[in-house]
């Protein structure tokens, strides 16, 4: 996959991706699925711990979409981060809605950790979905909520958009109004800053569809591998 265009948190070092968005590709319904909407929002604090709040609608378009759609995963790191499902539910093509139960969303070690013991705290937020067919929705919001930064002071993100047709995709940074942000974002409309009680917020957002690609953020202290 391709890697894309990065935005740049000077004060620390940081640096934020985004996908390029490629218009004149619109979404066909054999496509397994859509996602119709998602917004990512990044609350980052001084020390570079952070919480995400990610919201978004995945519409099934036929059969090959149900297998795709009907189990969604959140990786995180159980020392490190915790992630709580705030909303999950599917609304049929007949507009029932069908709410995801407590035992249908479990932890399970992220399966390429077991052979690599650094990585076992690895884990994966499974939510299975009921009643997914095609014409149907799934809507899934949660919070991760990152304790403890990878590296001190400093933030770290790796956001890959959507492999299917995505619209209406945004994402917000909300920093210290003392840590700058630089961005480049190609494809992406980038709002006007809003700085307010000491902290700024900045906004990218498309309605166009995003290519299947990969949005990168790291650290160029952490000296990591984007490719």
């Amino acid at each position: 996959m391709r890697l894309s265009s990065v935005v740049r948190l000077a004060a620390f070092g940081w640096l934020a991706g985004l996908p390029v968005a490629s218009a004149n590709t619109p979404a066909r319904l054999d496509d397994p699925y859509t996602n119709e909407g998602e917004t990512q929002t990044f609350t980052v604090n001084a020390d570079g711990s952070y919480a995400k709040l990610n919201s978004m609608t995945l519409r099934v378009n036929n059969e090959a979409g149900v297998a795709r759609v009907a189990q969604q995963y959140v990786w995180f790191n159980r020392n490190m981060a915790d992630v709580q499902i705030l909303e999950a539910y599917t609304t049929t093509a007949d507009g029932v809605r069908h709410d995801v139960q407590p035992e249908q969303i479990r932890d399970v070690q992220e399966a390429r950790s077991f052979d690599a013991p650094m990585f076992q705290d690895i884990q994966e937020k499974v939510i299975v979905f009921p009643a997914v067919e095609p014409g149907a929705r799934v809507h899934l919001a949660y919070r991760k909520t990152q304790q403890q930064p990878i590296v001190p002071r400093e933030f770290s993100d790796f956001t890959p958009p959507d492999l299917a047709p995505t619209h209406n995709f945004r994402l917000i940074y909300d920093l210290p109004a003392d840590k700058p942000l630089y961005a480049d974002a190609r494809g992406f409309t980038a709002q006007q800053p809003v700085t307010r009680d000491g902290r700024t917020r900045y906004e990218f957002a498309t309605t166009r569809r995003i290519s299947a690609g990969w949005s990168v953020a790291r650290s160029p202290t952490c000296r990591m591998a984007t490719g």
